[in-house]
């Protein structure tokens, strides 16, 4: 693990530093831009190696016998299965198989942990007035409590967790624009705009345009509001409640006609033409569902069972690399655990 985090921390410097060199030059730059990389990678290869050589011998064995089903549902137990079922050549499979691995890994933990740091600033920075984390932890402890804790819930039950996140990702953005190519035959026509575009044209729409539009988001659409998208969702919520208490004692009919369903429209993982940070359509990032639950179980129960706060120093600035926004590197947070 940590091993494939030090390799997930150099791959972005690493590959802007590349950057910098004219492409018939990377073949021989690669060697000092990804000298790091190189070594983090050999080393998790050689502790993660014997074991995916373990779990590959017993899938074949489990292909053998007819069963082609994941016994395991992990990342590792994916790639493996899917390596063996398309038959890949044995030579360097390991190191493929270590390589995919690193890449999931990335995915997963670089993003998560910058958007976790960002919410957490961005929360503790927010106006005192407004009482933001006492807000977080109530809904923490109240989940927390439920005796049942299952994906409905959490999306139901943690709105402002869902809008802190979502607020930062939408300001905080690693995507900046989002990029697509025609690949129609006949072009693309714009409508209203009297324009064609031939295959193969290639089009960007600034996602952080979009992300700061006042037409869309508000006079403040610039400034950080925890609870942007949870007051809503909250009163949909409230509606709701109030709805089930009067069909309980008979003052409204029951049936399809008297419930109000909570719209997911709000929540962080749908993607929409106006907010984009886990892109869009079949190309939105498929493991925002997953990124999005463990995120908003780790705010919640930070907020129920500690208190934060900025240091004296202040909210420290943030840092970009490229397009790519790095929290920074010596912002310090006052952490107390509650009684």
């Amino acid at each position: 693990m940590d091993h494939m985090n030090n390799l997930a921390t150099c791959l972005v410097p690493s590959a802007l530093v590349l950057r910098l060199f004219p492409p018939f030059l990377h073949p021989i730059f690669v060697y000092i831009t990804h000298s790091l990389n190189l070594i983090f990678r050999r080393r998790a290869v050689k502790v993660l190696g014997p074991y995916i050589e373990e779990r590959l011998k017993i899938v074949r064995q489990q292909f053998a016998a007819g069963n082609k089903i994941c016994q395991r549902d992990d990342v590792l137990s994916w790639i493996i299965t899917d390596a063996v079922k398309r038959n890949e050549n044995q030579e360097g499979l390991v190191d493929r198989i270590a390589c995919r691995v690193f890449v999931a890994m990335f995915a997963a933990m670089e993003t998560t942990t910058m958007t976790i740091s960002f919410t957490l600033l961005d929360l503790c920075a927010s106006d005192p007035a407004q009482n933001v984390w006492e807000g977080l932890a109530e809904e923490g402890r109240r989940i927390f409590s439920a005796p049942v804790l299952d994906l409905a819930t959490i999306n139901i039950s943690l709105p402002r967790a869902d809008s802190s996140l979502k607020e930062t990702l939408r300001l905080r953005t690693s995507i900046k624009a989002l990029a697509t190519e025609v690949t129609s035959a006949e072009g693309l026509v714009l409508e209203g705009y009297d324009v064609r575009l031939p295959l193969g044209s290639r089009l960007s729409v600034s996602a952080w345009g979009i992300h700061r539009d006042e037409a869309v988001y508000g006079p403040n659409a610039s400034e950080y509001d925890a609870f942007r998208f949870s007051r809503q969702t909250e009163t949909e919520l409230g509606q709701e409640q109030e709805q089930k208490r009067d069909v309980a004692d008979g003052s409204a009919p029951s049936g399809p006609a008297a419930r109000t369903p909570s719209s997911g429209s709000n929540l962080m993982v749908t993607a929409t033409e106006n907010y984009l940070p886990f892109g869009m359509g079949k190309h939105s990032c498929p493991g925002r569902y997953f990124a999005a639950v463990e995120s908003k179980l780790f705010l919640a129960y930070l907020a129920a069972n500690y208190d934060l706060k900025l240091t004296k120093g202040g909210r420290p600035n943030f840092v970009t690399i490229g397009h790519f926004p790095i929290p920074p590197m010596k912002g310090k947070l006052m952490v107390r655990r509650k009684k």
